[in-house]
């Protein structure tokens, strides 16, 4: 196999091309929250929510239109999936956190990457799936 067909395969695997838009939203929600701060002396709560809003679109548009290449599903009903899921992983999140921070004996960062990971995984992942490509679709062809 040559390189070329080698990062073709990569690039058209979903969990890297996942793991690359969850990248760029995060890039995107430190970058805006830092220039917001330090350059327009919004102060860290204010711009806390225009932060998370850009880097949720990030993600949002990274999902429908490169990991699943759903541009020909319904915008709206991706939109309202993709937001019902994010409330839902959001409370995941929050109620594991909620527990696993008492019962497992290491740094609160560390128990929350982990929380965050077994979320994504677990249910983020597999329901962005059900919401961009429902049963049976298979998304754009491989195009090796």
């Amino acid at each position: 196999m040559s390189f070329s067909n080698l990062a073709v395969k990569i690039r058209n695997f979903r969990i890297v091309k996942t793991a690359v838009v969850g990248l760029t939203a995060t890039a995107v929600d430190l970058l805006t929250l830092t220039v917001l701060i330090q350059f327009f002396e919004f102060g860290a709560r204010a711009a806390n929510v225009p932060a998370l809003l850009l880097s949720v679109s990030v993600q949002f548009w990274g999902n429908r239109c490169y990991v699943f290449e759903a541009q020909a599903g319904h915008l709206w009903k991706q939109l309202a999936g993709f937001i019902a899921i994010e409330i839902g992983s959001l409370g995941l999140i929050a109620l594991s956190f909620h527990f696993a921070v008492e019962w497992i004996p290491l740094h609160y960062i560390y128990v929350r990457l982990i929380c965050t990971t077994c979320v994504f995984f677990l249910f983020s992942y597999p329901m962005w799936h059900l919401n961009f490509l429902p049963l049976g679709k298979k998304g754009a062809p491989d195009p090796s």
